[in-house]
């Protein structure tokens, strides 16, 4: 089962969010350790980052062509159950979903653990 948020406090650990825009359902997981986050997504290369103010994470992850990519990601709980994050290029909005469930993306059917391979 999903840890229960405190409201606007990243839980600790891994957690399973998804976002519906329209039709299109993506998947993220999200593992917060003190400080740091990784964000793991399908076809996104695995971004970690330390904070540099609450909810600003600088750091970053391979791309596709296997360097390394510096990026600034804006993470923050909107409420217990819900996770905003932008960077640049991209702005999102997720809610928390059970750890156990499965959730069914343009990707096809995601896992927490689908997410967390290659963070």
């Amino acid at each position: 089962m999903a840890p229960t948020p405190t409201l606007r406090a990243i839980p600790v650990g891994w957690t399973l969010w998804k976002s519906k825009n329209g039709e299109s359902v993506d998947a993220i997981a999200v593992r917060r350790i003190g400080t740091t986050i990784s964000i793991g997504s399908v076809g996104v290369p695995c971004f970690t980052g330390e904070s540099t103010d609450g909810s600003t994470y600088k750091g970053g992850g391979l791309n596709q062509q296997g360097t390394y990519s510096k990026q600034t990601w804006t993470v923050k709980m909107l409420d217990a159950t819900h996770l905003s994050t932008s960077t640049d290029d991209f702005a999102a909005t997720y809610q928390l979903v059970n750890d156990n469930d499965r959730v069914k993306t343009y990707v096809g059917v995601l896992t927490l653990s689908d997410l967390q391979q290659g963070c």
